[in-house]
């Protein structure tokens, strides 16, 4: 099951990185909250966090400020960053490769930074990282240079790392850690539990006028055995349009791939699209031994919802009236009660 899930979510990140293509590109980033976090028990190392920079979605969205090395640790390079490529990221990775511990790490990182951005000053750097010693110990380890934006802060726990700048206040960490700790459930679980809290603290500072925490998020959790740059989840929100709230996003998707890994390959085979690119109507057939109603939703790139409708009648083709789509790739997902299946078209007025 493992296997479909990760095809599933490979399939997902691309489709949402189609929104690349519409934005700009920046080679120098200020991002703001994120955690990191190990599952004591299964040994699942975690990641999720959020900025507020619309050029970000050009070079991949706020993920690419964080890089998991499975079984081993995780390391987290925000604040004033380089993005093509992320220097100091790139670096810590390959010191965790190597079996370094995180105190190690962040000693090579402040005395040496490789990154240009604010002329390789390391008051300008956030990092997070959380490495695990062969004896199973952690090490999380947190810094916040002086010159980064405020208002930042950083939390460490046992197993996780939390920091933040350009923050609307210093409540919105404070919520990230109490989300967590007090969300039951699987690391991935917990992870997006505190990025709820962020978002309903106030997120950060710079989208406070347009009423979002955020324009960029994400989630991902590799398990020890997960080849490197290639997590079990993977869920990436590069950008939204103006407005729309990237974590309410993320909780869709994630509950998406949570349907998509419970009994979900019958259905995906039942389920065919007959045409893309469509104009404003959109015909696709479903099949199912035991027929039972079930729900049809679509997603545009960046995650957010743009139809529902519930079929309650069997048909041999079923047809959607679509007059108000955009052009552009969406996804079309039907979720019945034996699982969930979903497949992209391409909206052509």
């Amino acid at each position: 099951m493992k296997l479909n899930a990760n095809r599933y979510m490979k399939k997902l990140s691309v489709l949402l990185l189609l929104v690349n293509y519409f934005c700009a590109l920046s080679l120098y980033s200020q991002d703001t909250f994120s955690i990191i976090a190990i599952d004591q028990s299964t040994g699942e190392i975690g990641a999720a966090g959020a900025t507020c920079s619309d050029g970000i979605a050009g070079v991949g969205g706020v993920q690419v400020t964080n890089k998991i090395v499975p079984g081993k640790g995780i390391a987290t390079a925000q604040a004033w960053i380089c993005t093509e490529p992320n220097h100091n990221l790139d670096y810590a990775a390959s010191q965790i490769i190597l079996n370094r511990q995180a105190e190690e790490v962040l000693d090579s990182l402040l005395s040496y930074d490789k990154c240009p951005a604010k002329n390789y000053d390391i008051n300008y750097r956030q990092y997070g990282i959380i490495t695990i010693e062969s004896t199973g110990v952690f090490h999380p380890i947190a810094y916040t240079g002086n010159m980064a934006s405020d208002i930042k802060n950083e939390i460490t726990g046992d197993n996780y790392v939390i920091i933040g700048n350009n923050l609307t206040n210093k409540a919105v960490l404070d919520s990230m850690k109490n989300r967590f700790v007090k969300q039951k459930g699987t690391l991935a679980d917990k992870l997006l539990a505190a990025m709820h809290g962020a978002k309903n603290a106030g997120g950060d500072a710079r989208c406070t006028e347009r009423g979002t925490s955020s324009t960029s998020t994400f989630l991902k959790v590799a398990k020890a055995d997960d080849e490197f740059n290639f997590p079990s989840l993977f869920i990436n929100i590069p950008g939204v349009p103006r407005g729309a709230e990237p974590i309410d996003s993320l909780q869709l998707l994630y509950e998406d791939f949570l349907l998509s890994s419970n009994n979900s390959f019958d259905v995906l085979n039942g389920l065919n699209i007959l045409q893309s690119p469509v104009k404003d109507q959109l015909y696709f057939n479903f099949h199912s031994n035991n027929f039972s109603p079930f729900e049809v939703v679509i997603y545009n790139v960046t995650g957010l919802q743009v139809f529902q409708q519930t079929v309650n009648q069997l048909e041999s083709i079923y047809n959607l009236h679509l007059p108000n789509l955009n052009n552009g790739v969406y996804l079309l997902s039907v979720k019945t009660n034996k699982g969930f299946a979903s497949k992209k078209f391409q909206v052509l007025n």
